[in-house]
């Protein structure tokens, strides 16, 4: 009787903890499944792989899905899932977030995949990536940012429909988005005090996000705050190609984020 009531919860337990069946059926990619499917009404893309790493550890792209993928690669071989969702922008306003929300608690509730992943973005994914952060820092265990927008001074100087998209879209005053926590790169040390490590990486030459204006400036300010900051500068190289030509430095970091977070 008594090993009839222990399977019995046993079976019961099980029933519970079993991730959801995926909304589509998803397609072989390798050694991966790639899910593809809507959600309240944008589209979601998830990688996973074929035996995904105990405590299902994942990496939340922002922005450009399949982007210079080396690291994520790896990842993927290590067991590590990859997601995206669709936004409105590139912006990281706050309706993108709600969008990145929905997508986090689905795969966190109803998948079982970790509450902590690692949050990723390159150029304008980088903005993203450090608005989620900073509205979310229990929600991730580190950050990579690539060649990242985000210094709204340098916006409101040369790039006036983008400052004027975010005046629209954030619901901000102009001081709050130049001088306080709208700008990422003051709002930063947020993720200072909450001891949420980075990788952030450069090349010093961009001539799109320029890296005097944009990453040297969160750097300095992260590190100011107290901030655990690896830090990448590319010698000569313009805004593209992002990563590194040898990921293992990005690999690391998000083995460290895991790691750090048990």
């Amino acid at each position: 009787m008594r090993f009839s009531l222990i399977l019995a919860f046993c079976c019961v337990f099980a029933a519970l903890t079993q991730a959801a069946d995926w909304p589509v059926a998803g397609s072989k990619v390798g050694n991966c499944t790639y899910y593809e499917f809507d959600l309240n009404g944008k589209t979601a893309k998830v990688m996973v792989p074929g035996q995904q790493a105990p405590g299902k550890p994942w990496l939340f792209r922002t922005v450009y899905w399949r982007a210079f993928p080396n690291s994520e690669d790896v990842m993927l071989q290590k067991g590590w899932a990859v997601a995206w969702i669709q936004t409105n922008d590139r912006f990281g306003t706050p309706a993108d977030n709600a969008q990145r929300l929905s997508l986090y608690e689905y795969l966190v509730n109803e998948q079982g995949f970790s509450p902590k992943p690692v949050v990723f973005g390159m150029s304008y994914g980088g903005l993203a990536s450090l608005r989620w952060a900073i509205t979310n820092p229990d929600k991730i265990c580190g950050i990579y940012i690539d060649a990242p927008v985000c210094n709204f001074v340098e916006w409101k100087t040369k790039h006036a429909d983008c400052w004027n998209a975010a005046l629209n879209e954030y619901g901000l005053t102009e001081d709050e988005l130049l001088n306080g926590d709208g700008n990422p790169c003051i709002a930063v040390r947020k993720l200072a005090e909450r001891k949420i490590p980075m990788l952030l990486i450069c090349g010093d030459a961009d001539q799109t996000v320029i890296f005097a204006e944009h990453g040297q400036k969160l750097a300095e300010n992260f590190r100011a705050a107290g901030g655990d900051l690896e830090m990448h500068v590319k010698p000569g190289c313009d805004h593209h190609p992002h990563g590194l030509a040898d990921p293992t430095p990005v690999v690391e970091f998000y083995e460290k984020c895991w790691k750090n977070a048990q």
